[in-house]
């Protein structure tokens, strides 16, 4: 009588671990890419809200400055229009893109005022400058 091979043999199991390591691999690649998004993404939410926390750190701090009369100097609005692309939607279906231009107004001032005798100037008049489209 003949004698029964193995059904498995050594190329087999070598292969397999073989495909093994590189599905390990590409896992471990995977997760480092997961990880550096991850990562990418909590720096930009700090780096964002560092600006948030500062201006409320401002604003908080501005309730206790000494309050004085000042005078307005001079006053003018500064123009100024952004434009940008948008897509064109018709539905769901977007079809090319589209300029749109927003004019935006912003106040200039200048003012000044005296604390203990010493004389100031400034421009700032909110804690965020921001422009208005109104």
């Amino acid at each position: 009588m003949g004698q029964a091979k193995p059904t498995g043999t050594s190329t087999d199991s070598g292969s397999n671990q073989a495909s093994s390591a590189v599905i390990d691999r590409q896992v471990f690649q995977l997760r480092v890419l997961v990880l550096v998004i991850v990562g990418l993404g909590f720096l930009g939410g700090l780096a964002i809200g560092r600006v948030g926390v500062r201006q409320t750190w401002e604003a908080w701090q501005s309730s206790n400055w000494a309050r004085v009369t000042g005078i307005i100097t001079a006053a003018d609005t500064a123009f100024a229009t952004q434009s940008h692309k948008v897509d064109k939607r018709e539905g769901q279906t977007v079809r090319g893109q589209r300029e749109v231009t927003t004019e935006v107004w912003s106040p200039r001032l200048t003012y000044s005022f005296e604390i203990d005798g010493r004389k100031y100037e400034g421009h700032r008049i909110a804690v965020a400058d921001v422009p208005s489209d109104k």
